[in-house]
C-alpha cells in the first residue's frame, strides 16, 4: 500500500469505529487510538524508520556510554579496595631551582616508614620504555618500572616463582618478569624462566623472579604487571635517567587519612623545604573519580539532549505530513460525533508510540555496544538499569511533547473543508 494512497483507505476504516470509540470509557479510546497509531505508522513505515534515526541514536549513544563508564568506574573503585583504602599517594608538584627540575629523592621516600608515625611502609617507583628482548625476540614494548621492595606488597603483587627484588638489589642487573613476558621466554627457551637473561636497556638483566597473571591495576600511574619487568629502582634510574616523581604509602592501622595526610607533606616540608608535594588519600581519588562520574553523566546527559531535539523535529514533521494527508479521516471522524480531544489524542499516542519504538531499538543499540564493549576489553558485563529507564521514560516524553503541536492542528481542522480536501 502507497503512503499516498493510504488515507482514504483508511478512511472506512475509522467510520466503522468512530462511532462506538465515541461512547466508550477512556482506557477503551486510549486502546482503540493506539490500535489506530499502529496501523497509521506501519502505513508510513520508511518514513517513521527515517524519523526516529535521531532518537535511536541518541538513547543508544547514552545507554553505551553511561554502562561503559559505570563498569569502568567500578573497576578502577574494585582496585583501589583490593589494593585498601589505606593508601596515600605522594606526588611532587612541577618545580624549578635554577633550571633544574626537582624530583623526589629515593632516600627522602625510603625515609617515610620512619620518619612519620602515621605510615607504615613507603614505596617509590619509576618507569622508562626499553624493549624487552630474549634471544633477538621482542617480548614486550615496555615500560620497565623500577620499584623499591616494598613495592609489591603496596601493589599486591603475587609472586609464583622465585623471589622479588629487594632493597639490597641496588644496582644490579635483577628482574621479575610478569605473566606474559615469562610465557614468551618460554614459547623459545626453557620451562624454567628463572636464572634466563633477558635484554633490557641494552643490557641483560637475570631473571629472579615470575609474578602471577594480574589485571591492570592504578598504583600511582597505570600498571599492565602482566607485560612488564620490575628492576631495582636504582638500575633503571642509572640506566636509563629516570627520576621519582611520585611514591605511595601506607598507613598504619586506626590512623585516619586526612592526618596521615597532613603528616606526609610536613614530612616533605621538614626533609625538602624547597619541593613542593601533594598528598593524596585513597578515599580522596575516589569521591573525585566519582565527581568525574558526575560530570561525564552531564555530558552524556547533554549530547543526549541534542540528539533528541532532533530526533524530535524529526517526528513532528513525520505528524504534520500526516494531518496533511489524513484531512479527509480526520473529517470523518469528526463528522461521525468525534471531539477535538479524541482527534488530539489520536496524533498524540502516534507520536508518543513512535518515539517509544525508536527509544527501545536505541536501548537494544546501547546494550549491544556496552556488550561488545566489555566483551573486548574483558570486563564483567552490566548495564544501567536507571539509564535503559530514563531512556524509554524520555523518548516516550519526547514523543508527546513533539506530538502536541501536530495534534492541535489536526483537532482544529473543519470537518467539511477536511471531507473536501
Amino acid at each position: 500500500m502507497s503512503e499516498a494512497s493510504s488515507p482514504p483507505r483508511r478512511a472506512g476504516r475509522v467510520l466503522s469505529r468512530a462511532s462506538a470509540v465515541r461512547a466508550t470509557a477512556p482506557a477503551v479510546r486510549l486502546r482503540a487510538n493506539a490500535k489506530e497509531a499502529a496501523a497509521s505508522l506501519r502505513a508510513v513505515l520508511s518514513r517513521s524508520a527515517l524519523a526516529l534515526v535521531g532518537i535511536v541514536v541518541g538513547i543508544g549513544a547514552v545507554i553505551a556510554l553511561v554502562s561503559t563508564g559505570q563498569i569502568v568506574k567500578e573497576e578502577s573503585l574494585k582496585q583501589f579496595r583490593e589494593l585498601g583504602t589505606d593508601i596515600v599517594t605522594v606526588r611532587r608538584q612541577f618545580t624549578r631551582i635554577r633550571g633544574r627540575a626537582l624530583d623526589l629523592a629515593l632516600p627522602d621516600v625510603l625515609g617515610l616508614a620512619p620518619g612519620v608515625p602515621a605510615i607504615e611502609s613507603a614505596a617509590a617507583s619509576v618507569d622508562a620504555n626499553s624493549p624487552i628482548r630474549y634471544r633477538g625476540r621482542i617480548l614486550a614494548e615496555g615500560p620497565v618500572f623500577g620499584v623499591t621492595g616494598a613495592f609489591f606488597d603496596l601493589s599486591k603483587l603475587p609472586l609464583a616463582e622465585g623471589r622479588l627484588i629487594s632493597d639490597l638489589d641496588r644496582h644490579r642487573f635483577y628482574c621479575v618478569a610478569g605473566a606474559d613476558v615469562a610465557r614468551g621466554i618460554r614459547d623459545v627457551g626453557p620451562a624454567s624462566v628463572l636464572g634466563e637473561r633477558v635484554r633490557v636497556f641494552g643490557r641483560l638483566c637475570t631473571v629472579v623472579g615470575v609474578l602471577r597473571s594480574v589485571p591492570p591495576l592504578a598504583v600511582g600511574r597505570q600498571l599492565a604487571p602482566d607485560q612488564t619487568v620490575f628492576m631495582p629502582i636504582a638500575a633503571v634510574m642509572r640506566a636509563a635517567g629516570a627520576r621519582i616523581r611520585e611514591a605511595v604509602a601506607r598507613m598504619h592501622d586506626g590512623v585516619t587519612p586526612e592526618a596521615a595526610r597532613l603528616e606526609v607533606q610536613r614530612y616533605f616540608q621538614r626533609v625538602r623545604p624547597e619541593l613542593p608535594v601533594t598528598a593524596n588519600t585513597a578515599s580522596q581519588l575516589i569521591a573525585r573519580m566519582r565527581s568525574q562520574g558526575q560530570l561525564f553523566a552531564l555530558l552524556l546527559g547533554a549530547i543526549a539532549a541534542v540528539s533528541l531535539i532532533v530526533g524530535g523535529v524529526g517526528v513532528m514533521n513525520v505528524m504534520l505530513m500526516s494531518v496533511r494527508e489524513r484531512c479527509a479521516e480526520i473529517g470523518l471522524r469528526r463528522a461521525v460525533g468525534a471531539r477535538r480531544g479524541d482527534v488530539q489524542q489520536q496524533f498524540v499516542v502516534e507520536s508518543a508510540a513512535l518515539c517509544l519504538a525508536g527509544g527501545t531499538l536505541g536501548v537494544a543499540l546501547g546494550i549491544a555496544v556496552a556488550w561488545g564493549i566489555c566483551r573486548y576489553a574483558g570486563w564483567p558485563f552490566s548495564v544501567s538499569t536507571t539509564a535503559v529507564a530514563a531512556g524509554v521514560s524520555v523518548a516516550t516524553a519526547v514523543g508527546v511533547f513533539f506530538g502536541l503541536y501536530p495534534a492541535h492542528r489536526a483537532s482544529r481542522l473543519d470537518p467539511i473543508e477536511a471531507l473536501r480536501s
